[in-house]
């Protein structure tokens, strides 16, 4: 018992650093650009390009089988997985675009974006009829308490615009969840929904960055290999992140782990923090901690409801 219980805090301790890892460097991606937007657009596409190539690798490995990928399809799974790997790729997206608005809230834009387990609990409260305890309500109005103190603690557009990116990767993040959950309590098989999904992502990359040569924009803005290679390398990053969770949630308590990996917006903030001396407003990084405290009242509570 004590094995499997120190097992599942491992992997859900190697989520934080590798989703922490993975929005520090799409962060200092912008940074090293000089905060260029078509920098950031373009290591997207290579991003999503390497999920996609986590996905093949996976695809033709004995872990993903044809056999379940046929039965994935058959019960209607297969698509939430590869509409999980759109909204996802989106997300990233917008998050990217948050680090670019306001490059010195990184922590409290993450912060905003790991609170999409609100999302998820109220739609599986409509869609799934999981129930919701007074105590998931209370972690729901502490998160938007939290949110909105980080949206107007400051007058600036870059501060209020990096707030809407943040709500918008929520959304999409929470969409992801859903999503996944869905196919989950339709029984899907996880390893290869995930798998679907980072294919999904990969092709979405793939296509994006054939259609910008093409079109004559290049790789625009993006002109250091050092750079695409580290861009491909935080999709590896992400789609391990995905993996070490999935495996948290199997050996282990779920609201617990989700808290865990679900507040690695402090370990970007300590990251930004060493390497480009951000610190974000006071008010900033207090509605970090509120948002933080309302991700651990929702995964804790879900959890206890989940076991009564």
């Amino acid at each position: 018992m004590k094995k499997e219980q120190i097992s599942w805090i491992f992997y859900a301790t190697a989520t934080f650093f590798l989703y922490g890892l993975t929005n520090f460097i799409l962060g200092y991606i912008g940074e090293a650009s000089g905060n260029n937007m078509d920098a950031s657009i373009t290591s997207v596409f290579f991003l999503w390009s390497g999920m996609g190539l986590l996905g093949s690798i996976l695809l033709i490995s004995p872990i993903v089988s044809l056999n379940k990928i046929k039965e994935s399809f058959r019960q209607k799974t297969a698509s939430a997985g590869i509409a999980a790997g759109v909204t996802l790729a989106l997300g990233m997206f917008t998050l990217k675009t948050g680090f670019i608005s306001d490059p010195g809230s990184k922590g409290p834009i993450v912060a905003i974006a790991s609170a999409n387990a609100m999302l998820v609990a109220l739609a599986a409260w409509l869609f799934l009829k999981e129930k919701l305890t007074w105590k998931q309500f209370l972690g729901m109005i502490t998160i938007l308490a939290g949110i909105t103190l980080i949206s107007f603690s400051s007058s600036s557009s870059a501060s209020l615009l990096g707030a809407v990116f943040g709500i918008s990767t929520l959304l999409l993040f929470g969409t992801t969840n859903y999503l996944l959950k869905y196919a989950g309590h339709k029984g899907g098989d996880s390893i290869t929904i995930t798998t679907l999904l980072w294919l999904a992502s990969g092709s979405i990359g793939v296509i994006s960055l054939l259609t910008s040569i093409f079109s004559g924009r290049g790789l625009k803005g993006l002109d250091s290999p050092f750079l695409i290679i580290l861009s491909i390398t935080t999709g590896f990053i992400l789609g391990l992140g995905m993996l070490t969770l999935k495996v948290a949630l199997k050996r282990g308590p779920a609201g617990p782990a989700i808290a865990i990996s679900g507040s690695n917006s402090v370990l970007v903030l300590i990251l930004d923090l060493i390497v480009f001396g951000h610190f974000p407003h006071t008010l900033k990084f207090a509605g970090m901690i509120i948002v933080i405290s309302g991700i651990f009242i929702i995964t804790y509570s879900s959890q206890q409801n989940s076991i009564n």
